[in-house]
């Protein structure tokens, strides 16, 4: 149902300018086709699902080479935090290159969070049992 990500080191010469000058930024990027979604200086840490312990997730300030559909998907989910469980309405966002379940991105929270804020995207840490169907 998710897209697994997997770290990789991009060369110099093939990565996007970024703010960092660290030429050995990690990145995380789709599973399926590679594409690149997030660089380590964009991502604030890692928050676990509620009703799953076992499902936890990057948390990025931006993402790039994804999108959302207009007639998106939002659902409800809870992720546990320092100061408790925190209820995020989130919304599917996909790989725009193999067009599969790349992670959530966050619409509204119930509560101030230590990490997660509106606007930021959730990227499974884990990759899944099974492949995913297409959207």
């Amino acid at each position: 149902m998710y897209a697994n990500f997997r770290k990789v080191i991009v060369p110099k010469t093939s990565r996007p300018t970024t703010s960092t000058p660290d030429s050995t930024a990690t990145w995380l990027s789709c599973h399926y086709c590679s594409r690149l979604f997030s660089s380590s200086p964009n991502v604030r840490g890692v928050v676990v699902q509620a009703r799953e312990p076992n499902t936890s997730y990057y948390v990025a300030d931006y993402v790039t080479n994804t999108y959302r559909p207009d007639n998106g998907l939002i659902i409800s989910e809870w992720i546990t935090a320092e100061n408790g469980e925190n209820n995020l309405a989130l919304t599917r966002i996909y790989c725009d290159r193999c067009r599969l379940p790349a992670g959530w991105k966050v619409l509204q929270r119930s509560q101030t969070h230590p990490i997660v804020d509106v606007g930021h995207v959730l990227l499974p840490v884990t990759p899944p049992a099974a492949s995913p169907s297409q959207p």
